[in-house]
């Protein structure tokens, strides 16, 4: 009996610390969050001093697509290289669209000719009013025709809209693609903008031209930047609103994707940054 009556006390205490461990580990997760994120005071209002995550973001980042369909003959480009603006991306096969080109321009010529013709006659009483409408109509139509197939053929040549860097291919060359299908995915890694995500009650004092310091992840720097511009919308479940920055300094050495630290402090408290 000693021996069933010890068995029973253990097995009772085991099942108690089964059932209290998720308890314990609640009041020591709500601990470490009491004790990591301490609060300020500012004009009556709490604030929480935390870290402050944010990356880096170009302005510009397009999926580059073909607006015409055909094989594609020259893509020069791969992932990583860099490019100027009005530099060729790609080109497409367009020996038809050509052709078509040659045959409206030589349809104008025609037409043009007709019209002089008609305009000296017309001169002499020697052709109808209807018959020189007609003509000048002709001429319209065909310059149409000629402004269209023109288009279509400058569009065989995919051209850069600024200067940056194809950050992803989805085709290769000699591949037949279809019209609105992605070829590239490019970015201008000049132009970057910084994005957090921060406590919308900071809004209070928070305004564009605000100052802050970013302390780089991959790079170790520590850069001025202002307040850009703040969206117009709050997440309303977690409070918090996106904001985006600039840079005051330039880096060449940053790009998109990179990642840090916001500093920041909070007006006419000079000591209270936001840091670890």
């Amino acid at each position: 009996m000693p021996i069933l009556k010890h068995f029973l006390s253990a097995a009772i205490t085991a099942c108690l610390a089964m059932l209290l461990l998720p308890l314990a580990g609640s009041t020591i997760f709500a601990a470490e969050t009491q004790e990591s994120i301490q609060a300020l005071t500012y004009q009556g209002q709490t604030i929480p001093e935390m870290v402050v995550r944010a990356q880096l973001i170009s302005t510009q980042n397009p999926i580059i697509s073909s607006n015409i369909s055909g094989t594609i003959i020259i893509m020069p480009l791969k992932d990583g290289d860099h490019f100027q603006k009005e530099d060729i991306l790609a080109q497409i096969n367009c020996k038809a669209q050509e052709s078509e080109l040659v045959l409206s321009n030589v349809l104008l010529t025609k037409k043009k000719k007709i019209l002089h013709i008609n305009q000296r006659l017309n001169e002499l009483g020697s052709v109808s009013e209807l018959e020189m409408a007609v003509s000048v109509a002709e001429v319209q139509e065909a310059e149409a025709k000629r402004s269209y197939h023109q288009s279509i053929v400058e569009q065989c040549k995919i051209t850069a809209p600024f200067s940056g860097m194809v950050v992803n291919t989805f085709v290769d060359r000699y591949q037949y693609i279809s019209e609105g299908e992605p070829i590239f995915e490019i970015i201008d890694y000049k132009n970057l903008e910084i994005e957090m995500i921060v406590p919308s009650n900071w809004l209070n004092w928070l305004s564009k031209g605000y100052p802050f310091s970013m302390e780089m992840d991959e790079t170790g720097g520590l850069l001025s930047a202002s307040i850009k511009r703040i969206s117009g919308k709050i997440d309303p479940v977690s409070h918090t609103i996106k904001v985006y920055g600039q840079f005051t300094d330039h880096d060449d050495s940053l790009l998109p994707g990179m990642s840090g630290k916001i500093i920041i402090q909070f007006p006419g408290k000079p000591d209270n940054a936001i840091n670890e």
